[in-house]
């Protein structure tokens, strides 16, 4: 413990029970506290004492109390001492009548513990405190020489690790300092420090090599000795680092190099301040790294990026227009400005290899060798004529550097695939004098010459030229040259390509002409031709017929006749043949596209077709598959010619046997696309494999065809444009005696709804129900025999009609007559439906607010595809209807619009027109001509044997009751030039 005093605490009732001599303290060395009660003693064990006297006979103290209370101080204080009440000596106080055993709740196993038993002497207490004291003074010594000798040891190791530790960190020191020195004098950046006074106290190599000095050179001189041009730029720097002891980071600095003084050089220095013994700086420590090649490379750059605009620049204004002169103009300027030469050229080989100046750039100063050119236009002859004259030549990295100008070498070294030549001084590359002389008369000191190639062919030469002085040509520069060049070249080639082309343009628009004329000429001959045939025909038609009907004629001249009718109507089938082929090879026959029925157009062939079948003994049969659609939309009228022509050719040439039409779907191989699939097969005598590339060719016939002697070789050639037309193609199979079957297919077009009546047409509309107000149409039509049916119809209907013959007129009348409705025709002259649609509806809207008092408008149109039906309501018209249309549908759309109410006739009373539908069997036709006057039939048939369907047109018009489908059959044939047909027809209708 080493204390200098032993501390006893007193704890007794009254201090007279406990007195200790004044000397006894003194001599002993004694620290003595009393108290006289539980918590004086408790307050003054906080500082434990060595020994404690307790007076256990009062009751003012508790001796269990101040117990438990050693004991808490004991795990508090210090709990790494286990037994701390044991150390502590106890002397109990009891009285004489007592023992030790009474004091309960305290373990004296645990105390170093006397008792003193009242009364007792002062001598018997000092007897017991000076055996304790004794103890208490020995522990203390014991404790003395435990913790001196703890100490020895303790010094002992610690000097032995200080002495370890220390040869550790001198070797830690040394490596620290053989790394730093390794650092400094190899790291891959210049170092150095200077001192306050400017001089160099450490440089390590690399700092040393980039001064071209040596390390000692350096070592104790002063920035101003080392590099006197840098001091005055750094010397502020290391002043201002030393002053505040911020670095000073990044500073680029360039120098010429000592020994290359046209080398100039760049590095990026960093200052730092190293700090003395007093914490001030006392030193700047530099790094210095040199960045030199990074500026090359970024001035490479930025002239490789300059050089990439300026061609791009160059080429672009190439592109701009393809007139040559321009762009030789542009593109010399601008090569010169970029290479910053003084002349550029363009120089054009002739085709004996003479040249000649095309183009020139040339800075101030300098002659211009166009001018010079045009004042002497020897300006370069003579100089080279001698063979002697030719350029040495030299090896350079790329090509062989040739003369460019000699005509003896044919284009030289390019036309052998030099991309360039390239001269830096005329004089050091041994050139006869001879051409030395022409290249100072060019005022030429250096050149670059690269060749223009118009496709493969050399066409000439760009050359830029330093005139000043020699120069030592950059790759840069040489590439910008050669690339100029090759667009040059391009240029030249879309330049040659545009004029050949243009050439070309004008050839053909010269043809276009010229197949225009024949086109019109061709089609005015045969509109000419075919009237002035028919005419004639007309006179040998009519008379052989009316002269068959003559009793008195020879048998021999009834077979004249008959052979003369039968050449004329041949003649005449030709006639019609040849001017179908020739409107559909001029361009001018095109699809009517409609919505129809096509089961209703096939029932109507087949019954057509059936008693020419039955007559010659063949079974006529047409099959459809279930999934055939009733509605389909193509051209119905192409569609149904093709099929006559086919079927017609099967019972023609079939003798025995059947003749089959089969109809059936078929997907496309993508998918996306359906066709209709026509199959027609006969059991006729077939036709021969080499024969079957005669089949499609107008005016080809078969062998079995030329013995028929009908026919005019055209039909099937006219179909087969027809399925064509309609996205699709015949195929032939036939074999010899056995039959032939033609197939052919056309696009499925889904009929438009709108196309479609819903309404059932069993029942003919005969009239407007009474007491209904007047419903006022005005048709509006450029086409008289269309516009009159329409009028007819409608008036026998009960409407109100007026016509009108284009749209000025029919603005007119709606002004005056405020029609209902409107059945407009688009295409008219003077002014056409759409605008005469526009000015109706705008004048409509002003002039009344309520729609119902606005006039409906039905546009009435050949074709309508999708963008005509948005042209058409954009117009303003309420609806359309194709033509040709049914009556039934028109009149339909008539009441959607109007609400008007018909009255129809029962079915069990309809005449014959209601009976028939829309496409005639020949019994059909021949029942409704006979209802006709019979001076109109006669006139009929004598206007079909004249051949002029312009009469039979106007003859139409002329129908006392209107028949729809009577009229449209017999305007069908009239197309189609099938006069005979028409005369067969109205000649059984007379004789009926």
């Amino acid at each position: 413990m080493n204390k200098n005093f032993i501390k006893i605490l007193l704890v007794v009732s009254e201090q007279k029970d406990v007195a200790l001599p004044i000397n006894f303290i003194q001599e002993e060395n004694l620290d003595i506290q009393i108290a006289t009660s539980t918590q004086e003693a408790i307050t003054a064990i906080v500082s434990p004492p060595d020994l404690i006297v307790l007076d256990v006979t009062t009751d003012n103290i508790d001796e269990v109390k101040i117990y438990n209370y050693l004991k808490n101080l004991k795990d508090l204080k210090d709990k790494s001492k286990e037994n701390l009440l044991a150390e502590i000596a106890i002397i109990f106080i009891t009285d004489i009548n007592r023992n030790f055993s009474f004091i309960s709740n305290i373990d004296v196993n645990n105390l170093n513990f006397d008792y003193l038993k009242k009364p007792f002497t002062q001598d018997e207490l000092l007897v017991r405190l000076r055996q304790h004291l004794r103890i208490i003074k020995l522990e203390n010594n014991l404790d003395i020489k435990k913790q001196q000798l703890c100490t020895e040891r303790e010094i002992k190791s610690i000097a032995a690790q200080l002495e370890i530790e220390q040869k550790t960190l001198e070797r830690t020191l040394a490596i620290h300092e053989a790394r730093l020195d390794a650092f400094f004098n190899n790291a891959p950046v210049g170092q150095c420090i200077v001192d306050e006074q400017m001089r160099f106290v450490q440089v390590n190599e690399l700092l040393a090599q980039m001064n071209g000095l040596s390390i000692e050179a350096h070592n104790g001189k002063s920035i101003y000795e080392v590099f006197p041009a840098l001091a005055s730029v750094i010397e502020p720097i290391y002043r201002r680092v030393l002053e505040t002891g911020e670095p000073v980071l990044c500073q680029e600095i360039s120098a010429y190099s000592s020994d290359e003084r046209n080398s100039l050089r760049h590095f990026l220095t960093s200052y730092f301040a190293i700090q003395g013994s007093d914490g001030r700086p006392s030193n700047v420590g530099t790094v210095v790294v040199e960045i030199t090649n990074l500026k090359r490379a970024e001035a490479a750059l930025r002239s490789a990026a300059e050089r990439e605009r300026a061609i791009t620049q160059a080429i672009q204004r190439m592109r701009q227009t393809l007139d040559l002169e321009t762009i030789f103009t542009a593109t010399t300027e601008q090569l010169r400005q970029v290479i910053n030469c003084d002349r550029v050229v363009v120089y054009r080989f002739n085709p004996d290899w003479s040249g000649e100046f095309v183009a020139e750039s040339v800075g101030s100063g300098w002659v211009s060798l166009i001018e010079e050119h045009n004042t002497n236009p020897n300006f370069t002859n003579g100089a080279l004529n001698a063979d002697t004259c030719v350029v040495e030549k030299m090896n350079s990295n790329d090509n062989q550097v040739i003369d460019t100008y000699l005509q003896i070498t044919r284009g030289g070294a390019y036309n052998r695939g030099a991309s360039f030549l390239c001269v830096s001084d005329i004089y050091n590359v041994g050139f006869e004098d001879c051409y030395i002389k022409l290249l100072e008369r060019f005022q030429a000191k250096a050149y670059i010459t690269v060749p223009i190639f118009c496709s493969s062919k050399l066409w000439g030469l760009l050359g830029s030229y330093q005139n000043s002085s020699s120069r030592s040509w950059e790759r840069g520069e040489i590439n910008i040259v050669v690339q100029i060049g090759n667009q040059l070249g391009v240029a030249l080639q879309q330049a040659e390509l545009l004029a050949q082309t243009q050439l070309q343009s004008q050839a053909l628009q010269q043809a276009a002409v010229a197949a225009d004329a024949a086109n019109r000429s061709k089609s005015e001959f045969l509109a000419s031709m075919s009237h002035e045939l028919r005419t004639p025909l007309n006179a040998i038609l009519g008379f052989t017929q009316l002269m068959s009907h003559d009793n008195d004629l020879s048998e021999e001249h009834q077979q004249n006749l008959s052979i003369i009718n039968k050449a004329g109507e041949h003649l005449l089938n030709l006639i019609n043949d040849i001017l179908e082929m020739s409107k559909i090879e001029a361009g001018q026959s095109h699809l009517n596209i409609t919505s129809f029925d096509l089961i209703s157009l096939l029932d109507t062939l087949k019954e057509m077709l059936l008693f020419r079948a039955t007559a010659k003994g063949l079974m006529l049969t047409f099959e459809y598959e279930s999934n055939i659609p009733q509605y389909i939309q193509t051209d119905a009228s192409k569609l149904r010619q093709v099929l006559l022509n086919l079927l017609g050719n099967a019972i023609k040439f079939t003798s025995n046997g059947s003749v089959k039409l089969r109809v059936c779907i078929r997907q496309s191989r993508q998918g996306d696309t359906q066709y209709l699939v026509f199959e027609v097969k006969d059991t006729g005598p077939g036709i021969s494999p080499k024969e079957i590339g005669l089949v499609f060719e107008a005016f080809g016939q078969t062998e079995t065809g030329r013995k028929s002697q009908q026919g005019t070789g055209l039909g099937l050639a006219i179909s087969r444009k027809y399925v064509k037309m309609m996205g699709g193609d015949i195929i032939l199979n036939s074999t010899l005696n056995v039959g032939s079957t033609f197939t052919f297919d056309i696009e499925m077009l889904p009929a438009l709804q709108d196309d479609i009546s819903t309404n059932s047409f069993t029942n003919q509309i005969i009239s407007l129900v009474p007491d209904q107000p007047t419903y006022r149409i005005l048709v509006v039509d450029d086409a008289e025999d269309s516009r009159i049916f329409i009028v007819k119809l409608l008036s026998l209907i009960g409407f109100a009609v007026k016509e009108a013959v284009n749209g000025r007129e029919a603005i007119s009348i709606w002004n005056e007559w405020q029609p209902n409705l409107i059945l407009m025709d688009l295409r008219m002259p003077m002014m056409d439906g759409y605008a005469a649609t526009r000015e109706i509806k705008l004048r409509d809207l002003e002039k009344h607010s309520s729609p119902l008092n606005r006039t409906v408008i039905i546009a009435l149109t050949a074709n309508v595809f999708s963008e005509q039906r948005h042209a058409i309501l954009e117009a303003g018209c309420d609806d359309f209807i194709n033509k040709p249309f049914r009556e039934e549908f028109l009149l339909e759309k008539i009441r959607q619009h109007l609400k008007v109410e018909y009255i129809y006739k029962d079915a069990t009373s309809q005449t014959s027109e209601a009976q028939y539908p829309h496409t005639l069997s020949d019994t059909q036709v021949v029942k409704i001509l006979s209802k006709q006057p019979r001076a109109w039939v006669e006139h009929l048939y004598h206007v079909a044997a004249s051949c002029s369907d312009n009469l039979i047109f106007d003859l139409l018009k002329q129908i006392s009751t209107p028949h729809v489908s009577l009229h449209n059959f017999l305007q069908d044939l009239a197309t189609s030039y099938n006069f005979e047909k028409i005369m067969e027809l109205a000649n059984l209708a007379l004789n009926s």
